[in-house]
């Protein structure tokens, strides 16, 4: 009773296999044909593909009259018990099993090795770069943005590649930066509507925590902007920079410029503006 237990359980799970193997075969590893020949000698069938051996088929009469087999491919035996009339007709049967198992191997080993040219080519590309703005700092940082092969874009400092950026910023013209919502998100109004949301809060975010917060302004010009904050980079070489992006939409040179800048500006036109009228005033002669 067991015996017939572990035979019919057996069955089952191999059914199971080969009409997964079959399934396989016929969706994705149709082009990769082989041809599977085999050959009977005595009471073991061997099958051969490209003139390796990739499987074999054993019987051995028992007692009672039955078959008892053994069929092996790959990594994988099974043994059954039949008769003889099956045992003979599953040469055929199992032709197509081993054929459909070796196609998969091969296809398997050819999907890796794929992956491992991608891979290596990619590393490759890596040492390609197809478009480079470079600036050095007052302080004699080399600061550069980069675009290797892959589309991959790179903050370098100092020769040393220390963080990805993007994406093709440099290459794709439908790649957007700064800003993707047309009219919303010019950074006067990103600064007003902050200054508005911390007006009863306790802590007030900076004027550069606001911006690099900010999901509507763009990762270039954020960082950028960050660059002149922390590695002194002047304003025209942060206009340099921006270049780098092929599509930095909303983007304005004066959103570059630091609050003190933008308050010196602002004093130095007002300074102007009243000396110009100062000219035009005549005093009283006393």
């Amino acid at each position: 009773m067991c015996r017939r237990f572990i035979i019919k359980s057996l069955k089952t799970n191999f059914l199971i296999l080969v009409i997964t193997l079959l399934i396989i075969q016929e969706a994705v590893f149709a082009y990769t044909k082989v041809n599977v020949t085999y050959k009977t000698v005595g009471n073991t069938t061997t099958y051969y593909a490209n003139g390796k051996v990739i499987g074999t088929y054993k019987i051995k009469m028992m007692s009672n009259g039955f078959v008892e087999t053994e069929a092996c491919y790959g990594d994988f035996c099974h043994y059954d018990v039949m008769t003889s009339l099956m045992a003979k007709n599953y040469i055929y049967t199992l032709k197509d099993i081993i054929k459909a198992s070796y196609e998969n191997k091969i296809w398997f080993a050819q999907q890796a090795q794929q992956e491992k040219q991608k891979e290596q080519i990619k590393q490759a590309n890596k040492s390609i770069i197809v478009k480079q703005v470079v600036i050095t700092t007052s302080n004699g940082e080399k600061i550069s943005f980069q675009e290797d092969k892959n589309g991959d874009d790179y903050l370098v400092i100092n020769g040393q590649r220390v963080e990805v950026i993007g994406r093709k910023l440099a290459t794709d013209k439908n790649m957007y930066d700064y800003d993707p919502y047309p009219e919303n998100a010019q950074l006067e109004n990103v600064i007003a509507k902050a200054e508005q949301e911390d007006a009863y809060l306790s802590k007030k975010r900076s004027y550069e925590e606001i911006i690099y917060s900010s999901p509507l302004l763009g990762d270039l010009f954020k960082l950028v902007y960050k660059l002149r904050v922390e590695y002194g980079v002047s304003y025209e070489d942060a206009q340099k920079l921006m270049t780098f992006g092929i599509n930095n939409k909303h983007y304005k040179p004066s959103d570059l410029l630091l609050p003190s800048e933008k308050q010196a500006i602002k004093y130095q036109k007002l300074h102007k503006e009243t000396t110009d009228k100062l000219k035009n005033v005549t005093f009283p002669k006393l």
